[in-house]
């Protein structure tokens, strides 16, 4: 199961890196669903796609539903872990998230400020300090 949807998450993660939200938010969805009843690491990595493909469309809630999904199935982590996912952490969540936030900051302009101070706390690491709640 890590295979199938991690490469839809990856179509998904080109696809908003690209300006192609609709798509990415296609194989986003495809992502989630296909790791249903994987290891909590494969759904994390199919969620994290989801909360960027919604940064994409400039969807704040569906990011904030994806990102905080994501960040309690990085949590409930197995000993397990797909090598391919090695590297998909709190850290690595809270990096991606910062700049899915820069993203929403560019669609969202009421809100840049305060989605540029998130991107920044985010970035710096420092993940129990970051929020994106308006």
């Amino acid at each position: 199961m890590t295979t199938p949807s991690n490469a839809l998450g990856m179509l998904a993660y080109q696809h908003a890196a690209i300006g192609n939200p609709s798509l990415a938010l296609r194989f986003a969805f495809a992502a989630v669903e296909h790791s249903r009843g994987a290891l909590p690491l494969v759904q994390a990595r199919a969620w994290g796609r989801l909360a960027t493909a919604h940064a994409a469309a400039g969807n704040l809630d569906g990011f904030r539903r994806a990102t905080d999904q994501c960040r309690r199935l990085v949590q409930n982590r197995h000993s397990d872990v797909p090598p391919s996912l090695c590297y998909l952490t709190t850290q690595q969540i809270a990096a991606e998230s910062g700049q899915a936030l820069v993203d929403l900051a560019v669609r969202l302009p009421g809100k840049r400020s305060l989605l540029l101070r998130a991107a920044s706390a985010a970035r710096n690491l420092r993940c129990a300090a970051w929020s994106w709640r308006a």
